[in-house]
């Protein structure tokens, strides 16, 4: 079994979202993860098929029964986010946590309609890393259905 976790690139060098993910899977990389780049970009210039290419090269690593941590959002449109989660259920006795660092209904007023795909996405987890306890019970009143979750306690990024 392997482990995996994505890493987001592509946005700004001052993006705050970026960076959280880049310092977390390079902790996650010196635990032995190998880490799984998945870059912004306008995914909605995609076909169907262009997509599922695109998908099966980023994680073209990722086997079966290897376990894997999916930093989300990825900032790149909530249908990739879905195309991300459906892929990888396809793969048999992949273990799937998702990380959550933003919950972007949340976040943004206008994004308040996202919040049933969101919750769809998470529900496709075997286990959700979330960033307070007062977080995971706000999204089970939003219907989360995930037992297993782990709550991410403090921010511990590595400096020179």
């Amino acid at each position: 079994m392997h482990t995996h976790i994505t890493c987001l690139y592509g946005h700004s060098y001052t993006s705050t979202a970026m960076l959280a993910q880049i310092a977390t899977a390079d902790i996650a990389k010196e635990m032995g993860f190998d880490k799984v780049p998945v870059y912004s970009y306008p995914v909605e210039a995609d076909s169907e098929s262009e997509l599922r290419t695109r998908l099966d090269g980023i994680f073209s690593g990722v086997g079966f029964g290897d376990f894997i941590v999916l930093q989300y959002p990825t900032w790149n449109n909530v249908e990739f986010d879905q195309a991300i989660i459906r892929k990888l259920r396809a793969y048999p006795r992949l273990k799937i946590a998702i990380y959550i660092h933003d919950v972007l209904p949340l976040m943004f007023e206008p994004n308040a309609y996202l919040m049933p795909t969101m919750i769809e996405i998470y529900n496709m987890a075997d286990v959700l890393i979330v960033p307070t306890e007062a977080m995971y019970q706000r999204l089970r009143q939003e219907g989360l259905q995930v037992d297993r979750y782990v709550v991410q306690e403090m921010w511990d990024h590595p400096i020179d």
